[in-house]
């Protein structure tokens, strides 16, 4: 939720990314939607003179500091030691893709850092990986369980409404797995949640290990 509160705590809104701003406050919304949150991000852009480039894939990122060129000249190759802090870099990028995901355009762009930020599930592993024996390829027993190439990930699903069928069974808890079996019973659907932890009754004071309070809320009406 988003408070524009400052008071006796000297907080401010969680929910923004910049101090002296509040979501709550530009919004007046406790709760804002996705393209409300939308708006208060393009503003902070604006105010702030930010270079975004949307719709942008990264193609390759170089190191052509110090480090590069010592390597290349002891005959090490571009790797990732060395005595000189890493960077510059030059990192290519593409706006165009094939339809096959090639890029059909580039453009290199130079950079002093670099921040990852793609999120760690940011490429859901939703295909089997394929390995080469005597009998021909085979699914690699260990890139994915046994059958996961018949499941749909939740990253895919455009409307939880609109899948087919009545029944559902969910794999894996926490935020995402209850958000999937929250928005399956709002749809009218019965689900089954499979986990390794019971989340949805866990209690360890750390609050990073435990739902999230509005996810907790959003189950106990669909539960009710």
């Amino acid at each position: 939720p988003s408070f524009n509160q400052q008071g006796w705590t000297d907080s401010f809104d969680l929910n923004s990314i910049h101090y002296d701003t509040s979501p709550a406050f530009s919004l007046r919304s406790e709760h804002p939607t996705g393209e409300e949150y939308a708006i208060y991000l393009e503003s902070i852009v604006d105010q702030a003179g930010l270079q975004v480039q949307l719709g942008t894939k990264v193609v390759s990122i170089v190191d052509v500091g110090g480090n590069s060129k010592q390597e290349k000249k002891d005959g090490l190759g571009n790797g990732t030691g060395g005595a000189h802090p890493p960077g510059p870099f030059n990192v290519k990028i593409c706006r165009e893709v094939s339809d096959s995901g090639e890029p059909l355009s580039t453009e290199t762009l130079s950079a002093r850092y670099i921040v990852w930020a793609a999120g760690e599930f940011q490429y859901p592993r939703d295909k089997r990986d394929m390995i080469k024996t005597e009998d021909g390829f085979i699914p690699d027993p260990n890139s994915m369980f046994f059958g996961a190439n018949l499941c749909l990930h939740n990253s895919k699903v455009r409307s939880w409404k609109e899948l087919p069928g009545d029944e559902y069974v969910v794999v894996g808890g926490y935020e995402s797995g209850m958000d999937a079996a929250i928005n399956l019973a709002q749809a009218g659907k019965k689900c089954k949640v499979l986990a390794s932890t019971p989340c949805w009754n866990l209690r360890t004071g750390d609050p990073s290990s435990e739902l999230a309070p509005y996810t907790s809320d959003r189950l106990r009406t669909v539960l009710s």
